[in-house]
C-alpha cells in the first residue's frame, strides 16, 4: 500500500451491535488518522498540527463538530504525533490520530 500524504484515513472503531436494535441514537466511534511526509519533518508537524486547532481553516476539529447532519460529532481524543508506516512499505510517514464519537 502507498499513501499520497497530507492524506487522512477514517476507520470504525469498536460498536456495539444492540446500539443498532435500540430505538434510540445510536453513538458510533471513528478514528481519522492524518499522514503528512517526514522530509522535512518541522513543516510536517506544523501541518499536522493545524489539521488539530480547535478552530481554523484547517481544523480537522471544527468541521466534525459543525457535522449538522448528526445529532452530535465530537472529537474526544487527540494522539501524540507518531511515525508510522503504511502497508508493506518502509517508508515512515508522520501521523496523528483523533478519535471522534459520533451520535446519530
Amino acid at each position: 500500500d502507498q499513501i499520497n500524504p497530507p492524506c487522512a484515513e477514517v476507520t470504525t472503531g469498536e460498536w456495539d451491535p444492540r446500539d443498532v436494535l435500540g430505538e434510540g441514537s445510536t453513538t458510533r466511534v471513528f478514528v481519522i488518522t492524518i499522514y503528512a511526509g517526514r522530509v522535512a519533518e518541522v513543516q510536517a508537524q506544523k501541518l499536522l498540527d493545524g489539521y488539530v486547532e480547535m478552530a481554523g481553516a484547517t481544523s480537522v476539529i471544527a468541521a466534525v463538530q459543525a457535522l449538522a447532519t448528526v445529532d452530535y460529532a465530537t472529537v474526544t481524543n487527540v494522539s501524540e504525533l507518531l511515525v508510522v508506516s503504511v502497508g508493506t512499505t518502509e517508508t515512515l510517514y508522520l501521523a496523528i490520530r483523533l478519535t471522534v464519537e459520533v451520535c446519530f
